[in-house]
């Protein structure tokens, strides 16, 4: 792992975020289990293994 990020095994890369963007910020004031709550219906699956949570 670098200085300047953390490494990303998924996507194969260093991730850089910049943590004190207002946009970052924004995202972790918003309630992300309502969203998937309110969405999940429109997107149903009855084929395979259920999604992992892919937020930490």
């Amino acid at each position: 792992m670098g200085r300047n990020g953390k490494y990303d095994a998924t996507l194969n890369c260093r991730v850089n975020i910049n943590m004190t963007h207002p946009l970052v910020k924004l995202a972790q004031l918003i309630d992300w289990s309502v969203f998937e709550r309110e969405w999940a219906a429109h997107f149903p699956s009855n084929k395979g293994r259920p999604a992992s949570w892919w937020r930490d």
